[in-house]
């Protein structure tokens, strides 16, 4: 048996909502959406299941989704937690790079180098405390 949560790839960043795919043992799929899903599903009964997958036909195939749905579901939350601080981080890199390279022309035609040193100092004092609060996060 095999149970998979997911989102789309076209799916909306914004859309909470999550698609199930349950593979009964004789290969059997079926499919359903859970708009605002919930952390557990322990609570529902088989026939409740079986609406949502009609090749559910045991209890011990609707224990293995009940168990299946907390754990994929978390691991879905979590990737994609994880996902979104990769792209925080590397956007907040490449303004970082992108600031030091503005400074550093700056520097190259200045005479004043030491307001320019001070623009440095404050560019890396505030790009160094957001990429701390990011590596608190994740």
């Amino acid at each position: 048996m095999e149970f998979y949560v997911y989102r789309t790839p076209d799916q909306k960043e914004s859309d909470q909502g999550v698609h199930c795919t349950f593979v009964d043992p004789e290969g059997r799929k079926s499919s359903s959406f859970f708009s605002s899903p919930p952390d557990s599903i322990d609570h529902v009964d088989q026939g409740y299941l079986k609406d949502r997958f009609t090749n559910v036909q045991t209890e011990k195939q609707a224990n293995f989704i009940k168990e299946r749905f907390t754990i994929e579901l978390q691991n879905l939350k979590t990737s994609n937690s994880s996902e979104n601080i990769k792209e925080e981080k590397l956007e907040i890199y490449n303004k970082y790079f992108r600031a030091i390279h503005d400074l550093a022309e700056k520097w190259s035609e200045s005479i004043d180098h030491e307001e320019v040193a001070q623009e440095i100092i404050q560019v890396n004092t505030a790009y160094l405390m957001q990429f701390a609060m990011l590596n608190k996060e994740g």
